[in-house]
């Protein structure tokens, strides 16, 4: 199958957005992705802590986690609603990354365009998992009697998986990151982390304080070198002056 198109309803890597826009896909929207009929689409997801990380990892959405963390759901839903179109396949973001360390995603969709598998890849690592977003997802999870880790267990076993088996352990992944020494291991290294910057803060302002006394120093210098040199040009034609009038007196005489 030689896919057209792709879509997503979480953000994904800068570098593989790059790699599908060379591999000649056309992005389109999720927001609109129901209102268009699309042959050939490529659905990309990830685990619901991978999504919360990339989230806070983006700038542009640093409220969402705020505004729509309970739409993480929704989301799921959506694609599982979306996977029963027609020539629709939905495959995780972080395998499509791993592949791009050793091919180019334009070369893996021609070689696999029949049948879009790799059993090679069925001993491939699961993805890091960072301690404070399996918090927020464990929380959101119990929250909604997890609806949300079961919604994305469905998805990951309709999903292309290039060989591996299906992300069912997902919550015992979750779980084998929330153990004491992980969180505050976490917390140590966030505390680490903040005072680093804010030495970095303090150090850029130091710098700026110190830059800003040697521009005023700097005004300073040139205002007296200007000062030296109008003095210096009033002496020269008051000396020119007492000369000219000291060679007058001499012609006189």
């Amino acid at each position: 199958m030689e896919y057209k198109h792709w879509s997503s309803p979480f953000p994904i890597e800068a570098s593989l957005h790059s790699a599908l826009d060379d591999a000649g896909l056309e992005h389109h929207p999720w927001e609109i992705i129901g209102s268009i009929n699309l042959n050939d689409l490529l659905i990309i997801f990830d685990p619901p802590d991978l999504v919360l990380t990339h989230y806070s990892n983006q700038e542009t959405h640093s409220n969402w986690v705020d505004d729509n963390i309970n739409q993480l759901s929704k989301s799921y839903s959506q694609i599982l609603s979306q996977a029963s179109r027609p020539s629709t396949t939905l495959i995780a973001g972080w395998q499509l990354t791993r592949v791009l360390q050793t091919i180019s995603l334009k070369e893996f969709f021609r070689s696999n365009k029949d049948h879009l598998s790799d059993p090679q890849q069925a001993s491939i690592e699961w993805p890091n998992t960072e301690t404070f977003a399996a918090l927020g997802i464990d929380h959101l999870d119990r929250k909604i009697n997890q609806d949300l880790s079961n919604l994305y267990i469905k998805v990951d076993a309709i999903a292309v998986r290039f060989g591996r088996q299906a992300d069912t352990m997902y919550l015992q992944r979750l779980h084998s990151h929330l153990d004491e020494i992980s969180v505050v291991k976490a917390l140590q290294h966030s505390a680490a982390t903040s005072r680093r910057e804010a030495l970095l803060i303090e150090g850029l302002h130091k710098i700026q304080n110190d830059y800003r006394d040697y521009v005023m120093e700097s005004k300073e210098i040139i205002q007296n070198y200007q000062q030296l040199l109008l003095e210096s040009q009033v002496l020269a034609g008051q000396y020119r002056d007492a000369t000219a009038k000291n060679d007058q007196d001499i012609k006189a005489s």
